[in-house]
């Protein structure tokens, strides 16, 4: 299983991420001086704006959000109709907790309070190129440090830059709506009770396969059975790193985490899209529940977990193929998880690739 962290411009189904590489013979076009401002005749409309994760920053958590931007009539629904440009603006804000509605507060950003700019030789918030097949190249300019989001009441959004080649932009929109776009976007933000998934068991598993990973460590794959609990049906994806030539899921405690060792039970780094035909799958442990759109299965429901213990007890000496697998700890979005899996520990004989489960 390959872990993946990805904190580029997240994009609206009809648009896929691309990589811009031309060279030809020809000599390169005179580059203005980045001293001289020229302000740009481009009109731009809303694209997508929402929460994309938290991030510890030196020291602090911060909320990521992302609003995008996009050239007018480049789409019409998801179609795309011409080539042009879009704005992609990340802001890192310091929160107690998260607006439920997955925007940052009504403020004006800077670099000083938030605003992603140029940082040594990353570049977050940029200039794209849409093109006809629906790449996005991203032009790597950045913005200088100038650069203004004001976000105000409503969906009111204005963007005032200048990037590296001078060119200056003052975008305006009234309709910018907000949704969890990020890669933890199918778990709840908000439950009642903040405890509703704090006592769920389950005897027997759906399936428990196992693979050797980076040749360090054998990773156990736990798919459980459905459980019904506050009227949700739920299953648990736990992965557990053992020692490469275990042979049952090893008794003892787990360190919680995404470490690449033994006795290490993986919190989940959200969905990540995979280099598979198979999909898109959850980086780690979860508990969720699917739904079925014509011969399709979806993600409906995503609790990934981040943080707590775990304990794994065997109940069939010596063999120790039986047992209890206990998880105590919370949710990405901090809800209350207690989970007590009883069954085999012991893998299939025939172990394939680990769990992906397709989703929207």
């Amino acid at each position: 299983m390959k872990r993946v962290f990805n904190f580029s411009l997240l994009l609206v189904a009809v648009l896929v991420i691309g990589f811009a590489s031309c060279k030809n013979n020809r000599s390169e076009p005179p580059q203005p001086n980045p001293d001289t401002t020229k302000e740009e005749n481009v009109k731009y409309e809303f694209l997508y704006a929402g929460f994309l994760e938290y991030r510890n920053m030196h020291g602090q958590q911060m909320s990521m959000y992302e609003i995008s931007f996009v050239e007018e009539g480049v789409l019409k629904g998801k179609s795309i109709l011409k080539k042009g440009k879009a704005i992609s603006v990340i802001l890192a804000v310091k929160e107690a907790t998260t607006n439920v509605g997955f925007r940052p507060a009504n403020n004006t950003y800077t670099k000083e309070n938030g605003l992603m700019l140029n940082h040594g030789n990353r570049i977050f918030s940029d200039v794209y190129d849409v093109e006809l097949d629906g790449k996005m190249k991203e032009k790597g300019i950045g913005f200088k440090d100038d650069a203004q989001l004001i976000v105000g009441d409503g969906g009111k959004v204005t963007f005032k830059a200048t990037d590296t080649k001078g060119i200056k932009y003052t975008i305006s929109v009234d309709n910018a709506t907000y949704t969890n776009i990020g890669k933890f976007k199918n778990e709840d933000f908000s439950l009642v009770p903040q405890d509703k998934y704090a006592n769920l068991s389950v005897s027997g598993n759906k399936k428990l396969e196992s693979e050797i990973i980076e040749d360090k460590v054998k990773a156990m794959y736990l798919v459980t059975k459905e459980e019904t609990i506050s009227g949700d049906k739920l299953m648990a994806h736990f992965v557990l790193y053992t020692k490469k030539d275990a042979s049952v899921v090893e008794e003892g405690n787990y360190t919680v985490g995404r470490s690449l060792t033994a006795n290490t039970f993986l919190t989940s780094n959200g969905i990540t899209n995979k280099e598979t035909k198979l999909g898109i799958m959850v980086d780690g442990s979860c508990l969720f529940n699917t739904k079925k759109e014509g011969t399709k299965e979806y993600f409906n429901k995503i609790l990934h977990i981040a943080s707590g213990n775990v304990t794994v007890t065997a109940s069939n000496p010596p063999t120790k193929t039986e047992g209890d697998i206990s998880f105590i700890g919370k949710s990405y979005f901090g809800h209350n998880i207690k989970f007590v899996y009883t069954g085999s520990l012991k893998p299939s004989a025939a172990s394939p690739a680990p769990m992906r489960v397709l989703s929207k």
